[in-house]
């Protein structure tokens, strides 16, 4: 929680400029609910996706589990975005398939090689990390992962989950990560504790034809709605108004 302190005076200034706009732009539902609980006008703001180029990533083919259980992450790997609790829901399950592996792309915050859960997951071969991967490559690693998870606990519009989403990958992450996740339709939605989490993953590895449904949805939506033509289609529209 300490970051969330460091970083209030930077929410200080948008809070200010949010006020001032005549339009405000966001990129998911969760932050425009976000703005209207905090007493912006919610005819000032408009929803507009920031795209993703699917062209340019690789879907996934098979949903069978292999010999080893994969479990995908991508981006800062930092206590806010809910790694703590990451890590805990990994060790639950480690108990129940000792096959598992939370495989980490990104940076790793210092602290982690101080904390022993960290490090005995690491020791055990439950923890791969591979440290920052340039775009292509992390696409094809997470092809072949089985579960993409991701706990933040505020995130406006996290891109990493809907890169997750559009290489077809089930997911399972919190409703504050403001991701286009309709729960049990294109991913599952927990609660940010261990016990709701390892639910949910549980109920995916349980359930061949449920992860391939709801990874193949997760592909649909990026598909559908969050790309560079519908971006700009609506951007148009704004701008038009704004000029009107």
């Amino acid at each position: 929680m300490d970051t969330f302190e460091k970083r209030r005076g930077l929410w200080n200034k948008a809070i200010l400029d949010v006020e001032e706009a005549d339009v405000v732009v966001v990129n998911s539902p969760y932050v425009l609910n976000s703005l209207i609980r905090n007493g912006v006008e919610k005819q000032k703001i408009v929803i507009n996706n920031l795209p993703i180029d699917i062209e340019k990533i690789p879907h996934k083919n098979s949903y069978k589990l292999s010999n080893r259980i994969n479990i995908g992450y991508s981006g800062r790997f930092v206590s806010w975005k809910g790694c703590d609790v990451l890590l805990k829901v990994v060790e639950k399950l480690s108990y129940r398939y000792p096959n598992i592996a939370l495989h980490i792309y990104g940076s790793i915050e210092s602290h982690y090689y101080g904390n022993d859960l960290f490090i005995k997951l690491l020791k055990s071969g439950n923890i791969v990390e591979y440290g920052i991967v340039d775009h292509p490559l992390l696409f094809e690693y997470l092809r072949d992962m089985d579960i993409y998870s991701f706990l933040s606990y505020s995130e406006g519009s996290a891109q990493s989950v809907k890169e997750a989403m559009a290489i077809g990958l089930p997911v399972v992450c919190t409703e504050a990560s403001g991701s286009p996740i309709e729960n049990n339709v294109n991913g599952l939605i927990c609660q940010n504790n261990m016990d709701n989490c390892y639910s949910a993953i549980i109920d995916l590895l349980e359930n061949d034809e449920k992860r391939s449904t709801l990874g193949k949805a997760a592909r649909e939506e990026i598909k559908n709605n969050h790309n560079g033509a519908k971006f700009l289609s609506i951007l148009k529209v704004i701008l038009k108004k704004s000029y009107d």
